[in-house]
């Protein structure tokens, strides 16, 4: 032990332990878009958190959209200490982005759907501007020609039919300002309701179970009861069936029949 310094103190003082720092790990997850710009950002990051005691992992997504994804998947299985930078928009979602999923192998439509919910995700992110060209939208999405030939429509329709669409949100969410629904749940919602309106060759609860399986997969805890709700208030007000195709006469083979019916008997048309 060690005398006080302090001759008011009649006590000793234990000297202070020595402080080990303890082994932390960070994760950059980053985006593979704009690679120039984004691998300075890794850089710098990179530089400022590697010391003695820490260790550095870099994991690399498509894009923005799957950045709060994964690293909402990383802090779960407790790989990362989190700790989230950027402005309180960009912590506000990763917050409310829900687990991911693990990777399984998808159906060419239920991929083309999630293309579409990731072209209009990428928009909403950059204000309302849509790529000069889609060609530049699929080389930031490579995706197979199958998939892009079912993805393709669902982008154009949901741009043309936009402004409509989006009023029928906002009558039907009317407890909730629009600009203020999840990014994810807001393009859920409108790539449902374009299929729902304007493409009579899929069947509306076709469009409602694919919406909501996006919803959970990409969205928050109640994204899905969300969609669900707003859709429901749709169908009700849809002069078509809502568990068939209505058939033209160039109409070949079966109608569409979404990956949750199969599993859902309830939900089979």
């Amino acid at each position: 032990m060690i005398e006080s310094a302090n001759p008011r103190l009649s006590h000793f003082v234990l000297p202070k332990p020595r402080v080990v720092a303890a082994k932390r790990t960070f994760a950059i997850v980053a985006s593979q878009f704009n690679q120039k710009y984004v691998q300075g950002l890794v850089d710098r990051a990179a530089r400022e958190l590697q010391t003695p005691v820490a260790k550095v992992s870099l994991f690399r997504v498509p894009g923005a959209f799957e950045i709060p994804v994964v690293v909402r998947e990383l802090a779960q299985q407790k790989r990362a200490d989190v700790n989230r930078g950027g402005t309180r928009r960009d912590r506000d979602r990763a917050r409310d982005v829900g687990p991911a999923h693990p990777t399984v192998a998808m159906g060419r439509r239920r991929e083309a759907r999630q293309a579409a919910l990731q072209y209009h995700f990428w928009r909403d992110m950059q204000h309302g501007d849509s790529p000069e060209k889609m060609e530049d939208f699929w080389e930031f999405l490579p995706t197979k020609p199958r998939v892009r030939e079912f993805a393709e429509p669902l982008i154009d329709g949901m741009n043309a039919h936009l402004e409509e669409i989006d009023q029928r949100i906002r009558r039907y969410a009317e407890n909730y300002e629009f600009r203020r629904i999840a990014a994810v749940d807001r393009n859920v919602l409108r790539l449902a309701i374009y299929e729902m309106l304007y493409r009579d060759d899929i069947p509306p609860v076709v469009s409602i179970n694919e919406a909501i399986e996006l919803a959970k997969k990409f969205g928050g805890a109640e994204s899905g009861r969300f969609v669900n709700g707003i859709l429901d208030q749709v169908r009700k007000e849809l002069t078509r069936p809502a568990r068939e195709a209505v058939k033209h006469q160039a109409d070949a083979g079966q109608p569409e029949q979404s990956e949750a019916e199969a599993q859902d008997p309830v939900a089979k048309a």
